[in-house]
């Protein structure tokens, strides 16, 4: 199994924890590591890989395509969301930027 995350980076004192779990996903806030709950669940060969840099890279194109074409996207959605998802994406890449969050990859086996 392999996925990608958005965590808290380590290290950050208890003010920047809680300014990272305000600006990241909801899911940020969990208490135990990902790779703990994968080795709980089972699995093996566990792999962490930070891909922050490229994240942040992604994140910014998305975020430029989004604002060039932002009157034909946001007709898409409901009223707002369009606008909501800019913002989200605005505050997480600042974050993201200051330190505070990083996007992980993590990968791992089940044992047959």
């Amino acid at each position: 199994m392999a996925f990608t995350t958005i965590t808290i980076a380590p290290g950050l004192d208890r003010r920047a924890r809680r300014r990272a779990r305000e600006c990241g996903p909801p899911a940020v806030a969990a208490r135990a590591e990902h790779d703990e709950l994968l080795r709980r669940a089972g699995f093996t060969d566990v792999v962490r890989l930070d891909v922050t840099d490229a994240y942040v890279d992604t994140l910014r194109a998305w975020l430029h395509h989004r604002q060039r074409h932002a009157t034909e996207l946001a007709r898409l959605g409901p009223p707002g969301a369009f606008e909501q998802r800019i913002h989200d994406q605005t505050v997480g890449l600042a974050a993201t930027e200051a330190g505070l969050l990083r996007r992980e990859m993590l990968s791992a086996s089940r044992p047959t």
